[in-house]
């Protein structure tokens, strides 16, 4: 699909069949070489297809300037390969092992708005500042808390929480939030125990 340029500073695509405000997006990211708009509704909205990486990644960078050029009262998100508004934010987490990081958004059902995977402890500043915008005064209503050191979810959300061999997961309405890995059993019980706490 080949795309012109914005006509006005109200609309984020405008291609040959479809027109998109920027009111209507909450979210960007890019996976491969597509480019996924998400919608209000946590819905993918559109999606644009290039022929290479390299063209996308442009695309991207071009489509998050003016996505934030637009929303210039609100607070952004903006990774590499995504963006989300954080008014619609309900949760983030971070999940890291020997091999990789990574953060994830959660929408308001529970499920992923945005996620992005780097190199092991190469997201934890993002985490820590998202952590502390989503902590501070604009988002109050949302209710944020800490379940563990890496997931603060909004206390609209009621999450499952289920010990397992392998660890502890959180999920909400059966969608995956978070996951703490451990064998541990007597580090599975209290990391169970201070969830519950933070829950009731």
């Amino acid at each position: 699909m080949k795309t012109s340029k914005i006509p006005s500073f109200d609309y984020l695509v405008n291609a040959s069949d479809i027109l998109i405000p920027v009111s209507d997006v909450i979210s960007i990211s890019l996976v491969e070489n597509r480019l996924n708009f998400i919608s209000r509704a946590c819905r993918l909205l559109h999606t644009e297809s290039f022929d290479t990486d390299e063209a996308a990644k442009t695309a991207f960078n071009t489509y998050a300037l003016n996505f934030e050029s637009n929303l210039p009262e609100e607070a952004v998100y903006r990774g590499n390969n995504c963006i989300a508004r954080l008014k619609f934010v309900y949760g983030i987490s971070l999940f890291q092992n020997a091999e990789r990081a990574i953060l994830t958004l959660t929408n308001r059902y529970g499920g992923t708005l945005v996620s992005e995977s780097a190199k092991p402890d190469t997201l934890d500043e993002a985490f820590q500042e998202l952590a502390t915008t989503l902590g501070g005064r604009e988002f109050e209503g949302m209710g944020f808390r800490w379940l563990h050191a890496n997931c603060l979810l909004s206390s609209r959300l009621l999450p499952m929480v289920e010990k397992t061999p392998n660890g502890v997961v959180i999920k909400v309405n059966d969608n995956f939030v978070s996951f703490v890995a451990t064998k541990d059993d007597a580090l599975k019980e209290q990391l169970f125990a201070d969830i519950r706490t933070a829950l009731i």
